[in-house]
C-alpha cells in the first residue's frame, strides 16, 4: 500500500497500473481490500479518500519509526547500566 501511495504521489501511473494488476486480485481477498482500491486508483480519480488514507499510512510509519528508535535507546541505556 505504501508503494501505491508513493507511485501516486510521484505521478507514476504506469508503475501504479502494474502494481494494481499484480496485486489487486490478492488484495481483494484481504481485510485491506478497500484501502488498496483507494490508494491504487488511477491518479486522476483519486480524491479525499486517497489523501485521508495516505495520511493514515504515513502516521503509522512515523509511529513505528518512533517505537523502533525508542526501543533502541532503551536497550542502549540497559547495556550501559550493566
Amino acid at each position: 500500500m505504501r508503494a501505491a501511495v508513493a507511485y501516486s504521489l510521484g505521478g507514476d501511473e504506469k508503475a501504479l497500473a502494474t502494481l494494481r494488476g499484480r496485486y489487486a486480485e490478492k488484495m481483494n481477498a484481504s481485510p485491506d481490500a478497500k484501502g488498496f482500491a483507494i490508494v491504487s486508483e488511477r491518479i486522476e480519480q483519486q480524491g479525499v479518500a486517497f489523501r485521508d488514507l495516505a495520511r493514515q499510512i504515513a502516521s503509522v510509519d512515523s509511529l513505528q519509526a518512533f517505537l523502533t528508535d525508542f526501543k533502541k535507546q532503551g536497550a542502549a541505556k540497559t547495556a550501559a547500566a550493566n
